[in-house]
């Protein structure tokens, strides 16, 4: 599975794509990879990306090292958005509003207004509530 999510399809293997590119660039810098070999230095790419590390294959010059610290970064940063986005998705809050029984007309600031009494019934906090109000009569 890959880190970032994207409208466009195969956004994070063209992403792993460009790392391995990266990593080809460097010669011969990645232990246990056969040199000059896109499938390793993509597989280990998508290992690094994804926080997974086999350990069968890593980083044996500073280009790597350089590179590695680079692509793991960023796949940290897929990985809390991903996280952020999901937690944010399923845990919306939700209040449990209770209304009074009785609603007065009164002035208010010289106008004739609508009151009535709204609570939480949750022992949590609303922040930032909207209420809309519709009045139907014959």
């Amino acid at each position: 599975m890959d880190v970032f999510v994207s409208s466009k399809k195969g956004n994070g293997l063209t992403t792993n794509a460009l790392f391995a590119l990266a990593y080809l660039a460097g010669g011969d810098c990645i232990a246990n990879a056969r040199p000059g070999s896109f499938l390793d230095a993509f597989f280990f790419s998508v290992q690094t990306l994804a926080s997974i590390g086999y350990g069968a294959m890593f980083p044996k010059t500073t280009y790597a090292n350089v590179v590695v610290t680079i692509e793991a970064m960023m796949g940290l940063v897929g990985i809390a958005v991903l996280t952020g986005l999901a937690f944010a998705r399923f845990s919306r809050p939700t209040a449990r509003v209770i209304f009074s029984r009785v609603a007065v007309i009164a002035p208010h600031n010289d106008v004739p207004t609508l009151m009535f009494r709204a609570a939480n019934k949750r022992r949590n906090q609303i922040l930032e509530a909207q209420l809309r109000v519709y009045l139907m009569r014959k």
